[in-house]
């Protein structure tokens, strides 16, 4: 059984960060948890509202259930925002059963105006953040809807045509630089390749669009929970950041909780939200949200052949020029 003793969490506010340390244990209650943040961060225990895990959820239990039953462990870092009124608690079994009937048709909320996109520091008057993930399609373009996202704050899949089609010019205008060496095949046959929408984009891709649109983009690995900046010897002043988990690509945001406003071009200078990115890339590691590129089976969807692993499908690819895959999910 655990003990007080040792145990401790991390906290982040929106201006501080905090630890709580010997006042809980693993065996400690989701109430007692409450208590203890609420101590700590100066919140109320009714607005509470605390994100964790990968991507960033909020937690809601039971009152007594434990924080080892909950998930919580030693050394944890919890993401603690004020929500006005929202119940952190859930209800038990032993709750009283309401005897109000329940309405055929539910009552939904109002839709959300999509929030608004601002591109630099000031912007968000000192308002701190938490650095999320948009999830975007699976559809063999996930690289270009990602870039497009990051830099206009909108997901528009509509833009991957746009984008393939940009990097293929850039490419084409500088043979020398993107020869047959640098892109495994002849400059023209690479510019046809790419602006088909089923071939995948990566480095060569980010690298283009890097040096065209002028960010550094950092890429968040969460095979090897490392970040990869395609652009950094050139010094760029601002840097976007990407999430790759060996397929797919997802863009990552700054999410304000107490401002209707994301963010997802930062300075290159911003250390705090590096340090989340790092944090972010660790996490999804150790909780293992990635695609083995070298287990994984794939399937050409026209002669319907079978590859294990990213390397077998792209020698497929290369001999036959075959360009639609699929993931086998077995």
């Amino acid at each position: 059984m655990s003990t007080a003793n040792g145990f401790y969490l991390k906290l982040r506010t929106k201006d501080n960060n905090l630890e709580i340390r010997n006042s809980i244990n693993a065996d400690s209650s989701f109430q007692d948890l409450l208590k203890s943040i609420s101590n700590a961060a100066g919140i109320q225990m009714s607005n509470l509202k605390i994100l964790s895990g990968f991507p960033r959820k909020a937690l809601v239990f039971p009152s007594s259930e434990t924080l080892e039953k909950c998930g919580i462990k030693c050394g944890d870092t919890l993401f603690v925002t004020e929500e006005e009124n929202f119940n952190s608690l859930a209800p038990t079994a032993s709750a009283p059963v309401s005897l109000t009937p329940t309405p055929t048709t539910p009552v939904l909320p109002a839709p959300q105006e999509p929030k608004t996109h601002i591109t630099d520091n000031q912007q968000r008057n000192g308002v701190s953040g938490i650095l999320m993930k948009k999830v975007v399609p699976s559809d063999n373009s996930c690289l270009f809807t990602s870039f497009e996202f990051v830099v206009s704050g909108k997901l528009d899949t509509s833009a991957s045509t746009y984008m393939r089609q940009l990097v293929a010019t850039i490419i084409s205008s500088q043979p020398e630089e993107y020869n047959e060496a640098i892109l495994g095949q002849p400059n023209e046959k690479y510019c046809k390749w790419i602006t088909n929408p089923n071939s995948w984009g990566g480095a060569i891709e980010l690298a283009v669009l890097s040096n065209h649109f002028g960010f550094e983009i950092a890429v968040v690995n969460s095979i090897t929970g490392l970040i990869s900046r395609f652009g950094e010897d050139k010094h760029y002043g601002q840097r976007v950041f990407l999430l790759f988990d060996g397929i797919h690509y997802d863009p990552l945001y700054m999410d304000f909780m107490e401002i209707e406003k994301i963010q997802t071009i930062f300075p290159t200078d911003d250390t705090d939200v590096y340090q989340q990115a790092e944090q972010l890339a660790e996490e999804a590691k150790s909780s293992r949200q990635f695609t083995d590129v070298n287990q994984f089976k794939i399937r050409c969807t026209i002669c319907n052949s079978v590859f294990v692993g990213q390397l077998e499908a792209r020698k497929h690819a290369e001999t036959t020029a075959h360009t639609s895959f699929d993931e086998v999910h077995s």
